[in-house]
């Protein structure tokens, strides 16, 4: 294990990190970031600046971050206030400026669910994004041709869409927790079931087969009476703690 330097006296309140990026909020309100820069990841042109061997100092304006999500080309933070930035890559509309620019930022754009609306949870993936809003919807954006944005839509006819998709998750159901890995995204509603989309070339969908790629939240079934209680989808593969602390 390597030390981390972020400031004389500074200590870190929350980590995120992916392949090749890492970011930490510090306890005075500071966001650093380190690793690649090749779309921008640590708010620097990516021309001048390929990557970051130490943390760097990311401007939010003066804002607080309260929490961060880092995936394989982008980075989401949430304010205090309530209020979500991304940035990075936007080859499949992972920045949600209402269409597919394909068009990198290294600057935070808001991303806008409409006045009043604030953002509890936010979770990056490879490429596309999710995030759960003040009310419980969810929504995802991004790169869809594994219908991992769970509209019922995907494959190479709609591969992505540049505007926070709704997602489903059954009628007055609500997310209390998302998680977006390479190509699947799972969520956990109201009640503690879990529900899974997106690719399912080895079974990380969890409804028992391999192969396919549901476009919709498919139910997973932890066992009899068993609920989860967190959820993290990795690259080829999904692990869940259960309510009984089992992991499966």
């Amino acid at each position: 294990p390597l030390w981390v330097d972020l400031g004389a006296g500074r200590t870190a309140t929350r980590i995120d990190a992916s392949n090749d990026n890492t970011c930490a909020i510090v306890d005075n309100g500071s966001l650093y970031c380190w690793g690649t820069n090749s779309n921008g990841q640590l708010n620097k042109n990516p021309i001048l600046l390929s990557r970051q061997f130490t943390p760097r100092w990311i401007d939010l304006g003066g804002h607080t971050p309260s929490s961060i999500s880092v995936g394989n080309m982008n980075v989401c933070t949430i304010l205090n206030n309530g209020s979500l930035y991304c940035w990075g890559d936007d080859s499949y509309g992972q920045l949600a400026r209402g269409s597919v620019t394909g068009s990198d930022s290294w600057d935070p754009l808001y991303v806008d669910f409409g006045t009043g609306v604030t953002v509890s949870e936010v979770d990056v993936g490879s490429q596309h994004l999710c995030a759960i809003v003040d009310n419980g919807s969810l929504y995802c954006w991004g790169r869809n041709i594994y219908g991992q944005l769970g509209n019922g839509s995907g494959g190479s006819s709609n591969p992505s869409t540049g505007t926070p998709s709704w997602v489903d998750l059954g009628t007055g159901r609500t997310a209390v927790a998302v998680s977006a890995g390479s190509a699947i995204t799972c969520a956990i509603v109201d009640n503690g079931s879990l529900y899974c989309w997106g690719t399912n070339s080895y079974g990380e969908v969890g409804i028992g087969t391999t192969g396919g790629t549901p476009y919709t939240p498919q139910w997973v079934d932890l066992g009899v009476g068993r609920t989860a209680i967190a959820v993290s989808g990795g690259n080829s593969h999904t692990c869940a703690i259960l309510d009984n602390g089992e992991l499966k």
